[in-house]
């Protein structure tokens, strides 16, 4: 039995390129963080957290200064991968604002045409959500700082 590329998509069939370009500040778990905190790859400018919704869990989203994810090491592997949210778990497989520009929801590596056109789908689409709910910072959702300087 040949043994999986651990940055493999669940499917078989998911060519990812690796290229890092959806592996951003999202908010995770504040347990996971917490829980892995020593596994940080980058510099941490602010950590903003927020409440769950309706007794969930408490998330954190870590600022770093590329805008990357702190746990993103800089050959673009993610350092728990085993571990991942379930957010980088699905990223790309639904279309919408999380939608991958280089591969389809169906797995099919897109042209440099439709790329194109779906990173303008995705900014259109990430710019109304900004509308509608402001920019991520400590007004959205009752966020706060947490100064980390």
């Amino acid at each position: 039995m040949a043994k999986r590329n651990k940055r493999e998509n669940k499917s078989k069939d998911w060519p990812c390129r690796m290229c890092g370009e959806c592996c951003v500040n999202i908010p995770i778990e504040d347990s996971l963080v917490n829980q892995m905190r020593d596994k940080f790859q980058r510099n941490v400018i602010k950590e903003f957290s927020s409440p769950g919704i309706i007794r969930g869990p408490r998330y954190l989203t870590i600022k770093t200064s590329d805008d990357k994810c702190v746990f993103l090491d800089f050959n673009n592997k993610c350092v728990i991968y085993e571990h991942r949210p379930s957010i980088c778990q699905d990223f790309g497989r639904r279309p919408g604002p999380l939608e991958c520009v280089h591969i389809t929801p169906s797995g099919r590596i897109r042209t440099p045409e439709e790329s194109k056109k779906i990173k303008i789908k995705i900014n259109r689409l990430q710019n109304e959500m900004a509308a509608m709910y402001g920019d991520f910072d400590e007004k959205m959702f009752g966020v706060h700082y947490i100064s980390k300087d």
